[in-house]
């Protein structure tokens, strides 16, 4: 069971602290994205995460018409737009998901990992598809649409913390 509340009736995403204003959005509309919640080691709509922070992500989306086998994305990029991560409940084989699309119903999903990313800001990109054959058909793509500020961690240099052990004999 989830320790927080997010909205299955309305698209109030926007209201959100750390929601990217200059999100880009688009897709068919067959689903919609309607809201999300996120913490740092349990710290809700943190303004900063340290490297280290173990992040959950909880959103919730309504599917307007019938879809077969939906599939959720979530990349995380630099501000450049370079892609440091990104994964989908296909590459993942979340089987739940292959259980969902029902027109009118609103199913909810979370994210938990681990931050090692390096001190900078970020943006992360949300994404409700579904595939036909070999094609991609975008539901609702919610790129860039949170903001991520990532505070300094002087344990390491470099895009990503591996969590390097070193020893010497």
């Amino acid at each position: 069971k989830i320790g927080y509340s997010l909205n299955n009736l309305n698209d109030v995403f926007f209201t959100r602290p750390g929601y990217n204003h200059h999100e880009y959005r688009w897709g068919d509309g067959a689903a919609a994205i309607l809201d999300y919640y996120i913490a740092a080691d349990n710290e809700p709509y943190p303004s900063s995460i340290t490297t280290g922070q173990q992040i959950t992500l909880g959103i919730s989306f309504r599917f307007l018409a019938n879809l077969v086998r939906p599939i959720l994305g979530i990349t995380i990029k630099t501000k450049e737009g370079f892609t440091v991560y990104g994964v989908n409940s296909e590459t993942l084989e979340v089987e739940d998901f292959q259980l969902l699309g029902q027109q009118g119903t609103v199913a909810f999903a979370e994210a938990v990992f681990c931050c090692r990313l390096a001190p900078g800001d970020y943006f992360m990109s949300l994404g409700l598809a579904t595939k036909q054959g070999d094609d991609v058909i975008p539901h609702d793509r919610r790129y860039d649409a949170i903001h991520l500020c990532v505070r300094p961690n002087t344990s390491f240099f470099g895009v990503v913390d591996l969590g390097l052990n070193l020893r010497a004999n």
